[in-house]
């Protein structure tokens, strides 16, 4: 961490910034966030893993960056369980998505018999490249608020576009598991809050570790659990996910002097 000045100097000014403009309305953010992290500390110890915390912070990890940690991961797995609950199974993602599919296709058939029933009579008159193209405009109207009454339904076009972005977003949703190989949804908090401590401290600590992430999510999670998990996944995922340890390191890093 000796290149910390250079390193973290945007983030450096960035928090500097942040404290003289909140200073300004009379508060003292810098003892906030201190006073955050050892609520959050405090909170452990129901658990007794407000001793892996302080642990932690006395081998090298800030007490800030850990906070963040821990406080995300709740949060996270609600966000995930809500989310899964709209999306439904896989199974049902690929279901919906086809329906989707289904319909913009219909309309687009649709559409497309609408046109070329329109233009049937013209076709004896009218130079095939000037027809194609009127027919283009009928099927997707370059001035759709003149043309198309605001009272009526959506002109399918927008529809038909409409059911293609929802395709779109359901299917890249979809493959975030494949394209991150980030295949349950604790991975990735789980290899934060490992690489943060590996980097912060130069080692693992997976007793520490593992009590935290049991006190947090108010379940059993031992050292040895944790310790299988991280040798399966740690690597893998470090190759495309160190950055956020990094940050970590520099979050604590520019707070530390109050945290």
């Amino acid at each position: 961490m000796s290149d910390a000045p250079n390193e973290h100097a945007s983030l450096q000014r960035l928090w500097d910034t942040y404290l003289s403009i909140r200073a300004k309305q009379g508060l003292d953010m810098a003892e906030v966030f201190h006073e955050w992290a050892i609520a959050k500390r405090d909170s452990l110890k129901e658990f007794g893993a407000d001793r892996s915390f302080d642990e932690l912070c006395n081998s090298g990890c800030q007490a800030l960056s850990l906070a963040l940690i821990l406080a995300s991961i709740p949060r996270l797995v609600s966000l995930e369980m809500k989310w899964r609950d709209v999306l439904g199974s896989p199974r049902q993602q690929e279901q919906r998505i086809r329906a989707l599919e289904k319909a913009a296709v219909a309309l687009e058939d649709l559409q497309a018999s609408f046109a070329d029933a329109v233009l049937s009579d013209y076709r004896r008159l009218v130079p095939p490249d000037m027809l194609e193209s009127v027919r283009n405009e009928l099927l997707n109207p370059s001035d759709l608020e003149t043309i198309w009454p605001k009272t009526t339904a959506p002109h399918p076009a927008i529809t038909i576009h409409t059911l293609r972005q929802y395709v779109s977003f359901l299917t890249k949703f979809g493959s975030i598991a494949e394209e991150t190989r980030i295949s349950a949804p604790d991975m990735l908090w789980k290899y934060t809050l490992s690489a943060y401590v590996k980097k912060a401290t130069g080692g693992f600590y997976d007793a520490q570790v593992s009590a935290l992430i049991g006190a947090v999510l108010n379940e059993v999670y031992d050292e040895a659990a944790h310790r299988m998990w991280r040798s399966r996944n740690y690597e893998r995922m470090d190759a495309d996910f160190s950055f956020l340890a990094k940050l970590l390191i520099s979050i604590g890093l520019v707070t530390s002097s109050r945290t």
